[in-house]
């Protein structure tokens, strides 16, 4: 069971969102120092790559 509270550190951040369609979404998402890109839809969810996140001072460059 998942135990969160106001001390604990959040894990998961939705990074970004993109809507491809009315049906189908795209999200990427950061666990653990990992992103995962996801496609959502309703014939169900595939994880479409994962990888190493990138570190935020290479994104700002």
């Amino acid at each position: 069971m998942l135990q969160g509270g106001a001390s604990a550190p959040r894990r998961l951040k939705l990074s970004e969102s993109l809507m491809l369609d009315p049906r189908r979404r795209l999200v990427l998402v950061r666990c653990d120092g990992r992103e995962h890109l996801i496609l959502l839809g309703p014939s169900g969810d595939i994880v479409v790559s994962e990888m190493a996140a990138a570190e935020q001072a290479e994104s700002a460059n």
